[in-house]
C-alpha cells in the first residue's frame, strides 16, 4: 500500500467575505511527483502555504507523514522544502554566499555540502557572479539547492517555472527529475500552464476557484487527451462492419454521416481498407485533444474566456 506524506482533509480557508479554499482533500504519495494545476488566483498558493505552516485552516485536518497533531506538524515541517519566489536568496550575494546564508538560518553546519549544491544544481561555473545577475533559470536552480539544504522528503515548488525561457524550463524539469530519482524526494510543483509540466509529472491534482476538480494519473491524463477519428461517408453501416470485423472496434459515435472512433486504429491503414472497399469517404481526419483544452473544459472555460 502506498505511503502518503501529505493528506488533506475538508479544507476550508476565507479571507474577509472571500472563500479561497472549499472543503480541500487531497493525497500526496511518497515518490511522486505531482502538477498542482490552477489558473491564478485559484487557491494553489494558499494551499502550498497551509501545508508548509505559513498558513491555517478555518476548518479541515492536515496529516503529515502520519502527524496531525500540533507538535507532530511542527516537527514533519523540517522534512519540507519550499521554493517560493526566491525567498531567503540575497540579489548582492554570489551562490556560496548565498548557500551559507541559508545554512546559518538552518543552523547547518556541514561545509562540504556548498560545493555539493552547487554541483547538484549545475552552478559550478558562476563564481563570484551576483544573484541579481543571474538568469531567471540560474535563479530557480539556486533556490531549490538551497531548499534541498535540508534534506527533504517532500519539496513544494510555488510557479517555479513562471517567467522562464524554453531551455530553462527543460533545465529545471531535469533538475526535480534528478531529485526525485536519486533522493526520492515527493515534489508538488503548481502552475497556471498544464504543457509545462506534462514531461515531467506522474500525477496532477486541478484546482478551480478553491475547490479541487480532479486528481488523475499521467496516463489517466492522456488518455483523456486522446486521438480520436472523424469521417464522413455515404456507407455509414459498410465503414461500422469493417471497423468491427476487422478492429473489433465496435463502440463508435454515429450522427448522420459522421463517425467518430476514440479508440486506437491506424488511420492511414483505415483509410486504405476504406479506399479498397470502394467506401466514399468526404471527410477524414485526426483530431487530439490538447492538454490545456482539457484543463479548460474542466473548469468550464467559459468564465476564463
Amino acid at each position: 500500500m502506498a505511503e502518503n506524506v501529505v493528506r488533506v482533509s475538508g479544507l476550508t480557508k476565507t479571507f474577509g467575505k472571500n472563500t479561497v479554499l472549499s472543503n480541500v482533500n487531497i493525497s500526496l504519495e511518497r515518490g511522486k511527483i505531482y502538477g498542482f494545476i490552477g489558473q491564478n488566483g485559484a487557491g494553489k498558493t494558499t494551499l502550498i502555504n497551509h501545508i508548509n505552516g505559513l498558513l491555517f485552516p478555518d476548518e479541515g485536518e492536515i496529516e503529515l507523514f502520519g502527524a496531525s497533531d500540533s507538535k507532530g506538524l511542527v516537527n514533519a515541517r523540517k522534512r519540507i522544502g519550499t521554493v517560493c519566489e526566491h525567498a531567503g536568496l540575497h540579489d548582492n550575494y554570489n551562490a556560496v554566499d548565498n548557500i551559507k546564508l541559508n545554512m546559518k538560518l538552518r543552523g547547518i553546519k556541514n561545509d562540504k555540502l556548498i560545493e555539493q549544491t552547487i554541483a547538484n544544481v549545475g552552478l559550478q561555473g558562476v563564481g563570484k557572479k551576483k544573484f541579481r545577475n543571474y538568469s531567471m533559470g540560474m535563479k530557480q536552480r539556486l533556490a531549490i539547492g538551497c531548499a534541498m539544504l535540508s534534506g527533504p522528503d517532500l519539496l513544494l515548488l510555488d510557479e517555479p517555472i513562471n517567467g522562464l525561457d524554453p531551455v530553462g524550463i527543460v533545465e529545471i524539469r531535469n533538475l526535480l527529475k534528478q531529485i526525485n530519482q536519486r533522493f526520492g524526494v515527493t515534489i508538488l510543483i503548481s502552475s497556471h500552464i498544464l504543457t509545462e509540466l506534462h514531461e515531467l509529472a506522474t500525477d496532477y491534482i486541478m484546482i478551480d476557484r478553491g475547490q479541487i476538480i480532479d486528481c488523475l494519473s499521467a496516463a489517466q491524463l492522456d488518455a483523456k487527451c486522446h486521438r480520436r477519428l472523424r469521417l464522413r461517408t455515404n456507407d455509414v453501416k459498410k465503414v461500422l462492419d469493417i471497423l468491427a470485423m476487422r478492429y473489433n472496434i465496435v463502440n463508435v459515435y454515429v450522427n448522420g454521416d459522421e463517425i467518430i472512433v476514440d479508440q486506437p486504429v491506424n488511420s492511414d491503414e483505415l483509410a486504405w481498407v476504406l479506399y479498397n472497399e470502394r467506401v466514399f469517404v468526404s471527410e477524414y481526419h485526426l483530431e487530439e485533444e490538447s492538454l490545456e483544452n482539457y484543463f479548460i473544459h474542466r473548469i468550464g472555460g467559459a468564465h476564463y474566456a
